[in-house]
């Protein structure tokens, strides 16, 4: 849709009637909700406004431009599919789905599944109708300037009674302890990645400890793998914690290293977590945390992405906006007891992914 233009005026047309002025927005469809994301300058508000209220109204279909989208990402996924990495993550993302046919990886193959036209139709039906959406407004705005805006290209919205709602198609984690070796590409280095999942209920304070706990974790294997045994080149632990369509949860560590220091590296980071299982972590690591935290905080606060970013948080997943400001309360409440407690929780053994990436065998 974006690639054809809207309303009367195609892609290049558009692009020169912005010219000059700072604006931007997009339409977006993805497994549980559709969503218009956009900003401006104060000046040009009115404009975001006006491309809004069209993209949902009158959306363009330009066969032609469809078509050379489809062609110039053919050719990107042909290229990506070169990369080591991008097979491997593929791989990676198939195993944590149990090859779900919603999750397949995006290929040529899939590519050609596309009907233009048919996908334009569905775009339609998803945005000609504005029951349900919820519009979120952040900025240094004058609700005097706002509201005829508001009045003029959101409260004319073609609206029905009809409200589409989110399917659960059954994407779930496997079950038990899955280790997995992909042998691709040339060069003398590997990537292991370990998946910890569950399900666990959902609630802001619980995705905060999972967080937390993920940090100090991350912090640790830097000083241990990484520094002190200079295995890694890079060490990441990054927490995951959905709502819906289940209350799920994951906890990723991610590093490169040499390939002939694989299996040592791996017996350290499970080393590593049984002594986070099994007693609270030093004091030191939780101080880091909390400075690290605070000052992203308070650099977040003066920031409008921040806020738009927690209230449709709060508004997906059902909580109290009001709990925003519960932010520097839960920072203060990270200590050794709460990180070893969330270790306990959610380093859960019986459902654990490895896969690892070797450079090809030779023949």
């Amino acid at each position: 849709v974006t690639s054809s233009g809207v309303a009367d005026f195609d892609a290049s047309t558009l692009e020169k009637m912005l010219e000059g002025k700072d604006v931007e927005i997009s339409p977006d469809i993805t497994m549980y909700k559709q969503e218009l994301e956009g900003h401006s300058s104060k000046k040009d508000l009115p404009t975001l406004f006006q491309l809004a209220y069209l993209y949902m109204t009158a959306p363009r279909y330009d066969s032609a431009a469809a078509e050379t989208w489809l062609a110039r990402t053919k050719a990107t996924v042909q290229n990506l599919r070169k990369m080591p990495e991008i097979t491997y993550f593929d791989s990676i993302g198939s195993i944590l789905t149990q090859n779900n046919y919603r999750t397949r990886p995006e290929s040529v193959e899939l590519l050609n599944e596309i009907h233009p036209a048919v996908a334009y139709s569905y775009y339609k039906k998803f945005f000609g109708d504005a029951n349900g959406f919820t519009f979120f407004l952040v900025g240094n705005i004058d609700p005097k300037t706002l509201r005829p805006l508001v009045e003029d290209y959101l409260a004319s919205l073609p609206s029905s009674t009809h409200r589409s709602m989110w399917k659960d198609v059954g994407i779930r984690p496997p079950e038990g302890t899955i280790s997995r070796n992909i042998y691709y590409g040339e060069a003398p280095k590997s990537m292991v990645t370990m998946i910890y999942t569950g399900f666990k209920q959902f609630s802001r304070e619980n995705r905060f400890r999972l967080s937390a706990m993920a940090q100090a974790f991350q912090i640790k294997l830097q000083d241990d793998i990484r520094e002190t045994k200079s295995g890694a080149y890079y060490v990441r632990v990054s927490p995951s914690f959905s709502k819906y369509p289940k209350n799920e949860y994951s906890l990723t560590i991610n590093f490169g290293c040499d390939p002939n220091r694989v299996d040592e590296l791996v017996a350290e980071v499970r080393r590593q977590i049984d002594t986070l299982v099994s007693k609270p972590i030093e004091a030191t690591y939780c101080e880091r945390i909390h400075k690290i935290m605070a000052n992203e905080l308070q650099v977040n606060l003066r920031e409008n992405k921040y806020w738009m970013s927690e209230l449709e948080d709060a508004f997906w997943n059902d909580l109290d906006p009001v709990s925003i400001d519960q932010a520097s309360s839960l920072i203060n409440s990270i200590s050794p007891s709460t990180v070893f407690s969330a270790a306990k929780e959610y380093f859960n053994p019986k459902n654990c992914v490895q896969v690892v990436l070797y450079p090809a065998k030779k023949s």
